[in-house]
């Protein structure tokens, strides 16, 4: 910014042609770069405000879109009074939805091995092994295939990973790491290898292994263990959101305390801290206790551990359950951005009540009206877009380094998202645009040029 108040583009060769206008810059350097240098940061903080809804919506929206599966829910086995598919149906029934492809299959939950990766006090980079690590969901390839109508063949002795459709592997990923899995009730444990990813978005997490490892490693496994995934679709999708919303508290009210819990929750590290003589924090922190009563709230439709997948309520309810963060960040960006106008609207007007004096005896020698009027119009966009084009190149490029540092790749949703945050940064320097024309008059009128 400096040097475009100082020196400007284009060399020495039209150093003579701007030198009016760039020793009046000059003059006023030092307030004039940091109101740029304020204007560049605020235009970087609302447009970082408003790439925050597309960036969340648009692969969330995809993803409701793009579900094999209408209706999904998954519930522990021990859990008695959550709706059957009679009671289904009669709610079906009830509010004229045609159901089909009714299906129930079993997984499990196990722990796996692992390594701890932490900073240790001294400094150094922890990267401890530990047999039984974490809580993991599995199933046999005989109910994944049922659920996906996929032919998967996983071999004995190996283990597939569920990831989404347009998953990349990420350097942050250590499920290839897992080469011992263990029934946490009989200790019983099975060495395996891993034997690549399947792409399938609604079980992303889940471990797919061949059915006689499943059978062997799940035998003597207790209910607390065990998980009924239930699914089904229906006619008219979007004309079932009644339906939706009564199975949906239907399953809520059957669940007990021991579904109350987040996707964070691991049993595994439960056991493991009560061996150390721990409180586990899923048990004492209030932030990570569920609330029942609370159903509606977007931390509960977020992170709830058997929240029901019906897309009929999560295309609906999005904007809704996101409504206090979406609202949050388009006032931060209005605050934003009536910032910048202000500032630069501000520093223009300081720029013409400077300088009308050097207009006037400018005038005088006999400087002609276009010029003097093309040496104003060169002060004020510089004000104006100069610091706008830095900020809005900056955070469009931060957020594009942040999808690709996710996943080491730019997926689907989070393509349009930038292509949406391309169109919202346009419209930011339109309204730039108009302003700048507004002060341009203003400044003309008050300079008499």
């Amino acid at each position: 910014l400096i040097f475009v108040v100082v020196r400007g583009f284009g060399g020495k060769k039209s150093y003579y042609k701007h030198i009016i206008t760039r020793s009046m810059m000059k003059f006023q350097g030092r307030q004039t770069v940091l109101n740029m240098c304020v204007i560049a940061v605020l235009v970087m903080a609302a447009l970082f405000a408003m790439f925050y809804s597309p960036l969340v919506a648009a692969p969330a929206l995809l993803g409701f879109a793009d579900r094999p599966i209408d209706y999904a829910f998954h519930h522990r086995i021990d859990e008695t009074d959550i709706p059957g598919k009679a009671e289904i149906e009669k709610i079906a029934n009830e509010e004229s939805v045609t159901m089909h492809s009714y299906l129930e299959t079993e997984l499990v939950n196990m722990a796996t091995d692992g390594y701890l990766r932490e900073w240790m006090d001294d400094g150094r980079f922890g990267n401890e092994y530990h047999e039984f690590f974490a809580e993991e969901s599995f199933l046999s390839e005989s109910a994944f295939n049922a659920i996906s109508s996929m032919d998967v063949d996983v071999p004995q002795g190996r283990y597939a990973y569920i990831t989404t459709k347009e998953y990349s592997q990420s350097p942050y990923d250590y499920f290839e790491d897992m080469t011992l899995f263990t029934n946490p009730d009989t200790m019983q444990s099975l060495n395996v290898t891993p034997d690549g990813i399947i792409h399938y978005d609604m079980l992303h997490g889940t471990i797919v292994l061949d059915d006689a490892d499943y059978t062997a490693i799940t035998e003597g496994l207790g209910d607390n263990w065990r998980e009924k995934w239930v699914q089904f679709n229906g006619d008219n999708v979007a004309d079932t959101y009644a339906f939706a919303t009564r199975l949906k508290n239907a399953i809520i009210d059957g669940s007990s305390d021991n579904s109350a819990i987040y996707e964070i929750y691991d049993y595994v590290e439960r056991i493991n801290a009560h061996a150390a003589g721990q409180d586990y924090l899923g048990d004492v922190d209030p932030e990570l206790q569920v609330d029942f009563t609370a159903r509606d709230s977007s931390q509960f439709n977020q992170y709830w551990r058997y929240l029901p997948l019906f897309r009929v309520l999560d295309q609906n309810d999005f904007v809704r359950n996101l409504s206090v963060f979406l609202m949050l960040f388009v006032f931060m960006a209005i605050i934003c951005m009536a910032a910048v106008i202000v500032i630069a609207y501000t520093r223009c007007l300081t720029i013409a009540i400077t300088n009308r004096q050097v207009y006037d005896d400018l005038r005088h020698l006999g400087a002609k009206r276009n010029y003097l009027r093309r040496s104003v119009k060169e002060q004020l966009s510089k004000v104006f877009f100069v610091p706008a084009a830095v900020g809005a190149v900056g955070i469009y490029g931060f957020f594009t380094l942040i999808m690709f540092s996710n996943s080491g790749a730019i997926e689907r949703g989070e393509l349009v998202a930038l292509i949406i945050n391309a169109g919202l940064a346009l419209l930011v320097g339109l309204v730039l645009w108009l302003v700048y024309h507004v002060t341009l008059r203003k400044v003309g009128r008050m300079v008499g040029v």
